[in-house]
């Protein structure tokens, strides 16, 4: 594998991801727009986008996204891959180890943001121990919080079914909860009567 140069006028790969998308959601406005002035601080030019959204990085590694995946069996069209945080990489010790290890085999350079510091943590294929730590350490807390989030969402989601609440959203119209259960009955309520007179009755002038 040629080496590469990491100190500017390289090329960059920058990565978006998103577990849960809605309507109003500007997290990946705000990627992006990090993913951006990343790029321009280690002076590397952006010649694409993996945009993963509605996926989770707890249940998929870096290789299995369906925009990453491909990108990351095309090594040699980057020199990095810039995330605006950690977590938007790996919630997993496992997937960050994973990918340094394809970083250094592939002589890509691994750029991600750090809200709180001035520089972003950049694994080149030459890091030391100390950088990897690190990462690794990073990768760890990330994936600490992915566990918490989802021990929160079992409980929350448990409580509401013990109190028979629906946990989907609206009730559809015409249906209601069963006690105890989570969904709504399988078999709908009688619908209310129509406030509007039949045609029979219009026509024979009965209101």
């Amino acid at each position: 594998m040629p080496k590469r140069s990491h100190s500017g006028c390289g090329r960059a790969l920058g990565a978006v991801r998103l577990s849960h998308v809605t309507k109003v959601t500007t997290s990946p406005a705000r990627q992006r727009a990090t993913v951006h002035t990343l790029s321009a601080h280690i002076g590397f030019s952006l010649i694409g986008e993996a945009a993963d959204l509605g996926v989770s990085a707890r249940a998929t590694s870096p290789f299995g996204r369906p925009a990453l995946g491909p990108w990351l069996r095309r090594p040699d069209s980057y020199d990095a891959v810039i995330w605006s945080h950690v977590d938007r990489a790996v919630r997993s010790v496992a997937h960050m180890s994973e990918l340094i290890a394809w970083g250094c085999e592939q002589a890509v350079t691994l750029v991600f943001g750090l809200p709180d510091e001035p520089e972003p943590l950049t694994i080149t294929p030459q890091a030391d121990g100390r950088t990897v730590r690190r990462a690794m350490d990073l990768a760890y807390a990330a994936e600490q919080e992915s566990r918490t989030i989802s021990s929160r969402l079992t409980g929350t989601h448990g409580a509401s079914r013990a109190a028979g609440r629906y946990g989907g959203g609206l009730v559809p119209f015409g249906y209601r909860t069963p006690p105890g259960r989570a969904g709504v009955s399988p078999r709908p309520q009688r619908p209310p009567r129509s406030c509007a007179p039949s045609s029979s009755r219009l026509r024979q002038g009965i209101p």
